[in-house]
């Protein structure tokens, strides 16, 4: 995958991912989760191009705050993720074509939110392990939003206190190795991530290019009013999710089918919310099946 950049009407620097077919005009938008970036997914967008019957182009956006993108990154400028969705909707705006956009995780939801905004550009839907509450679940934390100044959970505590610097790339693929989050990514899907998160500064030390305080913004301001644009999603949508720590439980997917039977579901139980990483063939396969109807 080669690198380049789109600049924005505020003259900031958004950096994606693309690999293309010289006679194609249908592109594949991919978006990240919260905290990565688009180079942690190469291994299954490159898979994916390769492996697939479709004649596609493929790209892939460093969203503000993440990756390579060099775009202001105050964490006061995050008040919710409309920001990224405006970002990327400029973005998708100066792309000639039709587009099926995807994402895994936040990734997804802005996707979604991309769907439904261009209806008419916009041919497919693919959501990996999107951070969808379900209708009332998604109400109560808005009214609790309304009585607390920040919504607070362990995963924004540990995002804010994140260890940001590092002596070398080598450093920061040792210390996430079968840890954590990333307990079940192989040390290729890693050095991924390390590769396109990270930034050396002129001692040699590397920061991570997604600040914790940036990731644990993002993480606060999660959107809870999806479910209103998803009312207006209308294209063809594949959605997949894991049965561990899964960001879509079953009240949320109960309610997503309910909505239309343009929907097609499919769930993973042994797999987590890292399902890019730990079912990336069979994802391939069935996106591309997808992708035929």
């Amino acid at each position: 995958m080669e690198r380049n950049n789109f600049i924005n009407s505020k003259q900031e620097d958004f950096s994606f991912l693309e690999i293309e077919k010289d006679d194609s005009d249908l592109s594949f938008l991919f978006f990240h989760a919260t905290g990565f970036n688009a180079l942690t997914y190469k291994i299954f967008l490159e898979n994916l191009f390769q492996k697939s019957t479709h004649n596609i182009n493929i790209k892939a956006m460093d969203l503000r705050g993440h990756g390579m993108t060099q775009a202001n990154d105050d964490p006061k400028l995050l008040e919710s993720w409309s920001l990224y969705v405006n970002d990327t909707l400029e973005w998708i705006d100066s792309i000639e074509g039709d587009l099926v956009v995807g994402g895994h995780s936040m990734g997804a939801i802005v996707a979604s939110r991309l769907a439904a905004a261009r209806p008419d550009k916009v041919k497919k839907l693919i959501m990996l392990e999107p951070v969808l509450f379900s209708p009332f679940n998604s109400l109560k934390m808005r009214l609790m939003s309304k009585f607390r100044s920040k919504r607070s959970s362990e995963m924004i505590s540990n995002a804010s206190r994140r260890r940001y610097k590092f002596s070398s790339q080598e450093e920061v693929i040792r210390s996430y190795l079968g840890r954590g989050a990333f307990k079940t990514w192989s040390r290729s899907w890693i050095e991924n991530y390390v590769l396109g998160g990270t930034k050396q500064l002129d001692g040699g030390e590397v920061i991570l290019s997604c600040h914790p305080l940036w990731e644990s913004k993002t993480f606060s301001t999660s959107a809870m009013d999806n479910w209103k644009h998803l009312q207006k999603v209308h294209c063809l949508s594949y959605v997949a999710s894991g049965g561990i720590n899964s960001t879509f439980p079953s009240g949320s997917r109960n309610a997503l089918e309910r909505l239309g039977l343009h929907w097609n579901l499919e769930h993973f139980p042994e797999s987590s919310h890292f399902l890019p990483m730990e079912k990336s063939e069979t994802l391939i396969d069935h996106i591309d099946e997808f992708m035929s109807k």
